[in-house]
């Protein structure tokens, strides 16, 4: 499987069609909802995937093969990104201060770098996560007295940029251009497991039927891995827009009045 950033955006969305598309009746291959499930936790390593489940092996050197949770928000990828596989269109999300006008007071410290979920499904502790847009801390603040500079968490699309140095992002209708910490850290927060690798780390929680642990049905699944994902190996490399294009995208997030920041946060 590729560990290039470029690969990984057009994988994540293929890989999400095909879960979706499961049938309900699947899980019964697994767990007999009538033959009385108990819970299960399972730390263990990565094996191998088919097209509706996953291979682990546990702490003890036993083989699970785990059906993936019919919920696809419930399935994750977690790794640290390479900043030189960043690539225009890319959607992405971070926290940061908003000054007067949206204006960014800091230099942002962690960008998470996603796949939007598809349908209309999404669950609403995620909604906010990835549709694209300003979304203010203090809800409250924000409904009563429309925009107030505070915290903000921003989800866009990459248009340009200097990875270490800065970031420009068209979040909803408004583009924002932030510096970035000399430390930053980039990460892959994906709900599709295309990336996965033998020997990447699993955390599940699932059902099984007594006494066989060896057939599970996830209620949560997550992968996580040490290697860099998105060393680049093809593609070209992410635009750098010039001195006066960059102040007329940073000024544009400042422009515009308050009614319109408050949309954009809501």
């Amino acid at each position: 499987m590729s560990s290039n950033l470029w690969s990984f955006r057009w994988l994540c969305g293929a890989a999400i069609s095909i879960l979706a598309a499961w049938p309900a009746a699947a899980q019964n291959n697994f767990v007999n909802p009538q033959g009385g499930r108990s819970i299960l936790h399972v730390d263990g390593t990565f094996k191998a995937m088919s097209r509706l489940a996953i291979s682990v092996t546990d702490s003890e050197g036993t083989e699970i093969m785990v059906q993936l949770p019919q919920d696809v928000s419930k399935i994750r990828f977690h790794a640290e990104a390479d900043p030189k596989g960043l690539r225009p269109g890319m959607m992405v999300r971070f926290d940061t201060s908003l000054g007067p006008g949206g204006v960014p007071l800091e230099p942002v410290k962690q960008v998470e770098i996603f796949h939007p979920l598809r349908g209309s499904n999404v669950p609403r502790r995620l909604v906010e996560l990835v549709t694209p847009g300003l979304h203010a801390a203090n809800k409250q603040a924000n409904r009563n007295a429309g925009f107030v500079p505070g915290k903000y968490k921003v989800v866009g699309a990459i248009v340009g940029g200097d990875p270490g140095s800065w970031l420009a992002v068209k979040a909803g209708q408004y583009p924002i251009r932030v510096q970035l910490a000399p430390d930053a850290k980039f990460l892959i927060r994906t709900n599709s497991l295309e990336l996965a690798q033998p020997g990447d780390r699993v955390t599940l929680d699932g059902f099984y039927n007594e006494p066989d642990k060896t057939k599970v049905l996830a209620d949560s699944l997550t992968i996580s891995t040490d290697r860099l994902i998105g060393t680049p190996t093809e593609g070209p490399p992410i635009k750098r827009r010039g001195r006066g294009r960059e102040k007329r995208d940073a000024g544009a997030a400042a422009e515009g009045d308050a009614g319109e920041a408050a949309e954009a946060a809501e």
